[in-house]
């Protein structure tokens, strides 16, 4: 699947495109602003259900789980760690 064909969050840039899924599986992923190739791709989160941040190489990722658990991730903008 493309990043042209998931429903996603407005994206956040910085040396990268960041970009989350809406309203799915919770993928959070990277991609190069030159070409547009993927550079990492993090599917292990919960559903996204906002769009994401960007804070000093960190991208800021609020999910909801079951049972309306809301978390905050920090993941590394370099790897999506």
């Amino acid at each position: 699947m493309t990043a042209a064909d998931r429903p996603v969050y407005p994206p956040v840039v910085d040396e990268s495109l960041h970009l989350t899924e809406a309203w799915t599986s919770g993928t959070a992923f990277a991609l190069a602003t030159r070409d547009g190739t993927e550079q990492w791709s993090n599917s292990s989160l919960p559903p996204m259900r906002w769009a994401p941040a960007l804070h000093e190489h960190r991208l800021l990722v609020l999910t909801r789980a079951e049972g309306n658990v809301v978390r905050l991730h920090a993941l590394d903008t370099a790897s999506g760690e």
